[in-house]
């Protein structure tokens, strides 16, 4: 069982990794170098990577909006049927 303490780390990585530049179909080096850049340690991208598959990204530069829709893995690298949807917050418009 999961505690409630692991489950706001998962979801504040999930949240974070909303800010690393990412891409749909991008490599697993390019996906742990974008949350390394984002300031994830090496252990951190290598474990978030591992676990958390990039399903789509959508970005809108007009509005600066962004978000990617994340697919869990299990610990054999298999796919769940559990997706989380991080969205960036917007840039300053002035």
């Amino acid at each position: 069982m999961t505690s409630l303490i692991q489950t706001y780390y998962e979801q504040a990585q999930l949240s974070d990794a909303a800010y690393a530049i990412l891409a749909k179909g991008m490599s697993i080096v390019d996906y742990r170098a974008a949350l390394e850049a984002r300031g994830f340690t090496i252990e951190e991208a290598a474990d978030f990577a591992d676990k958390y598959s990039i399903v789509d990204v959508f970005s809108d530069d007009e509005t600066s909006f962004y978000a990617v829709l994340f697919q869990e893995k299990d610990a054999s690298g298999n796919l769940t049927n559990k997706k989380t949807l991080a969205i960036r917050g917007t840039g300053d418009p002035f």
